[in-house]
């Protein structure tokens, strides 16, 4: 690997976790500004209220909430679910999802690269009127297969919903 090529990588990987240390500062900041917080939405939440307050974290200053959470995410507890399923770690909520969807993610990528390995194959040295073609009816199906997912989902969930 070229010095060019690993320093490209390494500013793209420090963009990328930039960018998320300043989402997650934003989202704290942002539920730090809005009027009330998560245990008023609670039933009881009154007699409960300096218990959670400790628990979360609701109690400390920003810069220290944000701290709290930014450490807790780079040493991978991201917490406990409250409403998807309560106590349970949300890292092992997303892991899960996470195999359920490279499941369904690696097929269709290796899908997509046959099917346009054998399209530049296909097209490969002919003239380029020929391969516009192929390009403008490779990507139809896509928007094709989109709108019908989108117009499928809607009729379902309307004859559901009568």
């Amino acid at each position: 690997m070229s010095p060019a090529v690993f320093w490209a990588a390494a500013a793209r990987a420090g963009w990328f976790i930039a960018l998320l240390v300043g989402a997650l500062a934003l989202i704290e900041v942002l539920m730090w500004a809005s009027p009330g917080d998560a245990i008023d939405l609670l039933p009881n939440g009154a007699e409960l209220r300096p218990a959670l307050e400790r628990e979360w974290g609701l109690d400390k200053p920003l810069a220290a909430r944000i701290w709290m959470r930014l450490s807790g995410a780079a040493t991978g507890d991201l917490g406990t679910s409250l409403t998807v399923r309560p106590g349970a770690p949300i890292a092992e909520m997303a892991a899960s999802a996470a195999v359920r969807s490279a499941q369904i993610l690696l097929p269709s990528l290796m899908v997509s690269m046959l099917s346009a390995l054998l399209l530049a194959r296909l097209t490969s040295g002919r003239r380029q009127l020929m391969r516009r073609i192929v390009q403008a009816l490779s990507v139809a199906p896509v928007f094709l297969l989109a709108w019908l997912a989108i117009t499928g989902l809607n009729e379902i969930t309307f004859s559901a919903v009568q």
